[in-house]
């Protein structure tokens, strides 16, 4: 076998066992297919930033072109959560705010958190940071331990999740940005 197949079977085994062993999302399934559809979005999100921000991740997408190939997942993820304006969706859109998402994701985010404007501002003002941060921190250890551990070796969890003040901050700019009446420009959004 050679080597550029070993490194696309493992990058594949990778792939796989991140699909397969879910996150703590997954184990609390809910009942309707909007629902579902929101979690895997979510779950999608956090599983693209562990793996991006370990180090053995972002040594894996500039060492094989297949291991990082197509969309990045957290975008897709985020784009299901913004294609929605369903309380559900709305909820799961607001709780991304736990997640220390990098400069274009945080743009897209900040962009359908604003179109959705006085829709989604409930959502925000009752989120609460404590629980969110520990949700995340949770996601990470769950996502970050087993089988995958020595694959995330490195990873911090402080680069995947805010803290609570983080997030407090976070929610009080988003909502200023909302009462103003902010926008994102059209032909970037």
């Amino acid at each position: 076998m050679t080597l550029d197949r070993c490194w696309m079977m493992s990058t594949w085994f990778l792939l796989l066992l991140f699909a397969s062993a879910g996150t703590p999302c997954s184990a609390q399934r809910s009942s309707t297919r909007e629902e579902r559809e929101v979690q895997t979005a979510q779950e999608a999100v956090v599983a693209s930033m562990v793996v991006a921000r370990s180090p053995k991740g972002r040594y894996r997408c500039t060492q094989d072109p297949l291991a990082c190939v197509g969309p990045n997942k957290a975008e897709l993820g985020l784009a299901l959560l913004g294609a929605r304006v369903s309380r559900t969706s709305l909820s799961g859109l607001a709780e991304l705010s736990k997640y220390q998402l990098d400069a274009g994701l945080a743009e897209d985010y900040q962009c359908y958190v604003l179109r959705d404007g006085a829709r989604i501002k409930p959502y925000l003002t009752s989120l609460k940071p404590d629980a969110l941060s520990q949700n995340c921190r949770e996601e990470v250890k769950e996502l970050s331990g087993g089988a995958r551990k020595d694959a995330l070796e490195g990873l911090k969890v402080e680069d995947v999740c805010r803290n609570p003040n983080e997030i407090r901050k976070s929610t009080r700019d988003l909502v200023s940005s909302i009462d103003r009446g902010a926008r994102c420009s059209s032909e970037n959004f």
